[in-house]
């Protein structure tokens, strides 16, 4: 019976990308999979062990699953661009550190910066699972029903196993008020405009990517609280730049709150940090109610539907 949570992640994982690239020919080559994966576990393990291999080496399952969202988000011509994020996202992990914890999600981290540093070479595609048009077939409805039961069923091992229920306080939270804020703040958007984007790729995302332990805030309260701020971010940023950028920049914009909500959550009184995430998510209402009166109500998901971070 497997006692690592991240044993069962990798497990995950690896079925999801197998069935993504072998049935839903997802736009990424196995020689580009093979770079991202090599990459990410040599340097992994150097870091974590040196020099030194020995039975008692430690195994880098963290920079494995690091791997796995640069192969889910990533795209590029070139493979020199997956080596790149590959590197920096381990280094990143490894040097910089608050409170010895990686604040940055690594692999979100370095998907963002080679987004904006190469621009021209890379792009985000959420849209690869066969449903460009908010109508799929069965098999796209099998494997989205598949995905979730496996969040849930994660989710459940990572309380059974480490005593940390963050399912239902945070994981939950993010989806229903993104949901709700979706038929809120566009213009208008139909269910099948929901479907279209919440999407096999979005609960991938909602999957791994923001639920990393080290990465969000400690107590339950403080967890809801900062999921909708993660989706706050997101509609603020879809303003000015393509929705499928804006989910992996909302949360790279939110962990720039978490070492003052590591801080405030070190106080046996909860009023300090229950305090400020309260009113900086009356600030992001504010925002995004002054980006509504500003440039109106956007049409969410048919404006932007293009390869560049900020469309035409």
């Amino acid at each position: 019976m497997l006692t690592n949570v991240q044993h069962y992640q990798t497990l995950i994982l690896s079925f999801i990308l197998f069935i993504w690239v072998y049935f839903f020919w997802l736009d990424i080559s196995l020689l580009e999979i093979i770079s991202v994966f090599f990459t990410v576990i040599i340097l992994d393990f150097l870091f974590l062990n040196g020099l030194r291999f020995s039975h008692q080496s430690i195994i880098p399952y963290s920079g494995v699953n690091a791997a796995f969202w640069i192969c889910f988000f990533l795209r590029s011509e070139d493979i020199i661009i997956y080596i790149f994020a590959s590197v920096l996202a381990i280094c990143w992990k490894h040097l910089i550190t608050v409170w010895w914890r990686h604040f940055f999600n690594p692999s979100n981290m370095w998907v963002f910066l080679t987004l904006c540093l190469f621009p021209q070479y890379t792009w985000v595609n959420t849209l690869q699972w066969w449903n460009y048009t908010g109508s799929a077939g069965i098999e796209y409805f099998i494997m989205l029903l598949c995905v979730i039961l496996l969040w849930v069923f994660i989710s459940t091992r990572v309380t059974k196993l480490l005593h940390y229920e963050y399912l239902f306080t945070y994981l939950v939270p993010f989806f229903v008020i993104h949901s709700i804020l979706f038929f809120i703040i566009p213009y208008y958007e139909s269910l099948t405009s929901y479907f279209l984007f919440f999407n096999i790729s979005f609960f991938i995302f909602i999957f791994f990517m923001i639920s990393d332990p080290k990465t969000i805030p400690t107590k339950s309260v403080s967890r809801i609280l900062y999921s909708f701020i993660i989706v706050e971010h997101f509609y603020v940023l879809q303003f000015f730049i393509n929705e499928s950028y804006s989910i992996l920049w909302s949360l790279f914009v939110s962990t720039f709150l978490l070492p003052i909500i590591w801080k405030l959550e070190k106080y046996k009184n909860n009023t300090q940090i229950n305090t400020f995430l309260f009113l900086y998510n009356i600030l992001m209402i504010i925002v995004i109610s002054f980006c509504i009166l500003v440039y109106w109500q956007p049409d969410l998901v048919f404006d932007n539907v293009c390869n560049q971070l900020v469309c035409k």
